[in-house]
């Protein structure tokens, strides 16, 4: 067992490498035990030599904050810029991170980048591949929103509208050209609701509300995007219009895939599952099986679905796959045609730690799994893990592979590149795995009595996210700059 002492030191946080030679990918779910929201994000991603974060705002509301990890052996240089809405740098700054090391979560960028920079998108650079997260925490609400690196592509989507909520949307300009793009709000039966087409400066980004950004009647369906003259990247935030608190989600937008994959599917009492899928070819039908697997990879339910050219299949797990969603432990959804996805998991367990809304992309399925071909080797990185009392930290693990089983190793490092424990991952075909970082690194949970002390002692010092003095302001405003 590790003695708390040698964690407190780095604040029971820090960062994990996968090593594997398989399917095997991860999300990572933070749920805050004094009643905030919870998050997710994909925890197994390649290290990159660059990363594109479409949105950041620092405000006394809002808090923005970069979490960077250098995997490598040797001492790298992180360049990073802040451009606004008309592709004008902001500010660069530059840092240096040792061999092995991540840069605090806690850092906010206002403290990278300077005061008088608010908001903008922002590009990272470095000359050998590191991991990289956004996080965004809201002082009023208690809200918060945990987003990797957007991908750039002339296709994209936000395959959930809904007018109850407020969402904002943020589409970069990935070129140094001039660009547009063209917003096509559908139906679920596929039909246009409005379309408008908005010019991008180069390295410039579009910025605003849904229900500026396009005029209808109601707002409710999916939301695709088309790059004109250049690659896009996209963010979409979503918020409850009456501002309950701790509900704040983002979604990265991802280039439609014919086969996806959505982990960590609760149905119960404490959690509520949603998915949509949006057919992306909008002249062809496309044929659509989704299929609820059980932990230990069989399969419990199947439904076969019918979209038309740009339809959507939206909707709460038990009610769009039957009795059998509530033993799911991940849904595996095939078509012939690209589709969009994006899930939803909910939770009203505050004794747990979980509590709020999370939206989490889906992963793509390797076809070679299916054919017997040529899978992924290599590294991946869990950018954040955190076993502070506050925290429960759920990883949630899926083998991919249908024909075996198989195994990765996961290694948890402190903040500072220290070592601090190895786990092996052992999955059956269609596998899947549910775990804490508390457990991997053999600490127990804190008791009820511990956590009402720490949440009382919280509220008392106001120094914590989510429990500083709540303070009125716009939900992530951007502007002209």
């Amino acid at each position: 067992m590790i003695p708390r002492s040698a964690l407190i030191g780095e604040g029971l946080a820090g960062w994990g490498s996968l090593v594997l030679e398989s399917g095997i990918r991860g999300m990572a779910v933070f749920g805050d035990r004094f009643g905030g929201d919870m998050a997710g994000f994909p925890c197994s991603a390649a290290p990159a030599k660059e990363h594109v974060f479409p949105h950041f705002y620092c405000s006394q509301r809002w808090v923005a904050a970069i979490v960077l990890v250098n995997p490598n052996p040797i001492e790298v240089e992180v360049e990073l810029e802040a451009l606004g809405d008309k592709g004008r740098t902001l500010r660069s700054a530059s840092l240096r991170l040792d061999s092995f090391r991540k840069m605090a979560a806690s850092v906010s960028l206002e403290s990278v980048l300077g005061e008088e920079v608010r908001y903008g998108w922002l590009l990272v650079r470095c000359h050998r591949p590191i991991g990289a997260l956004m996080l965004h925490a809201d002082r009023a609400y208690g809200g918060r929103s945990i987003c990797g690196a957007a991908p750039l592509s002339t296709k994209l989507a936000v395959p959930h509208v809904f007018g109850g909520w407020k969402q904002l949307l943020i589409v970069v300009n990935g070129s140094e050209n001039e660009a547009g793009v063209k917003l096509t709000l559908r139906r679920d039966d596929g039909t246009p609701l409005a379309r408008e087409t908005y010019g991008l400066y180069p390295r410039g980004r579009l910025c605003g509300y849904l229900d500026d950004l396009l005029t209808c009647e109601r707002q409710e369906g999916w939301l695709e995007m088309e790059g004109l003259g250049a690659d896009l990247a996209a963010l979409s935030f979503f918020a409850r219009e009456e501002k309950v608190p701790g509900e704040l989600a983002s979604c990265v937008s991802f280039p439609p895939r014919q086969e996806i994959a959505f982990p960590g599917m609760k149905e119960d009492s404490s959690w509520w599952s949603g998915i949509a899928v949006a057919n992306g070819d909008e002249k062809k039908e496309a044929s659509v099986s989704a299929f609820c697997m059980s932990k230990g990879g069989e399969q419990i339910e199947e439904r076969n679905w019918i979209l038309p050219p740009g339809g959507r299949l939206v909707g709460q797990l038990s009610e769009l796959l039957g009795p059998g969603a509530k033993d799911a432990a991940w849904v595996r959804i095939r078509s012939d045609r690209p589709l969009y996805g994006l899930q939803f998991l909910g939770a009203r367990d505050a004794k747990r730690g979980m509590q709020g809304l999370a939206a989490m992309e889906p992963w793509g399925m390797n076809t070679a799994f299916s054919t017997g071909g040529k899978v992924e080797r290599g590294n991946m990185l869990v950018p954040h893990w955190d076993a502070a009392d506050r925290w429960r930290n759920l990883f949630l693990w899926v083998n991919r592979d249908g024909l075996a089983s198989q195994s990765a190793r996961l290694g948890l490092y402190s903040v500072g590149g220290e070592h601090l424990r190895d786990r092996e991952l052992e999955l059956p075909a269609f596998g899947f795995e549910e775990t804490t970082v508390r457990q991997i690194l053999g600490i127990q949970e804190p008791s009820r009595a511990a956590l009402s002390f720490q949440r009382r002692d919280s509220l008392e010092d106001g120094t914590l996210l989510g429990f500083l003095p709540r303070q009125e302001g716009p939900f992530m405003e951007g502007t002209g700059r």
